[in-house]
């Protein structure tokens, strides 16, 4: 299996943290996890009760669609101007998987 077909929550825990990190951190054009929720098809109502606990990313990919895969994600992070999050997934899949 490619590492793209993987489901987020199942990625490398270092490799997890920093992009729910990343994605945690709400920005002023909303091309954080609010974003990205918003692109795999979440309800609004959804998304604003999810921002109010803590770890958003995390319980997107785990709670509310852990079928979410490593390749849309990148997909996603492109469309929504977030390349230096979609690289550390990029680059992820580009190593070796015995690393």
């Amino acid at each position: 299996m490619s590492k793209r077909d993987w489901a987020v929550k199942d990625l490398p825990y270092l490799v997890y943290t920093k992009i729910c990190v990343k994605l945690n951190i709400k920005r002023p054009l909303f091309n954080d996890f609010r974003m990205v929720a918003e692109k795999i098809g979440m309800d609004r109502d959804v998304i604003q009760w999810i921002a109010q606990g803590e770890n958003p990313a995390h319980k997107i990919f785990t709670s509310c669609h852990p079928g979410a895969k490593v390749g849309r994600l990148i997909e996603i992070l492109h469309e929504i101007e977030r390349p230096e999050v979609a690289k550390v997934l990029e680059d992820w899949v580009a190593e070796p998987w015995w690393l």
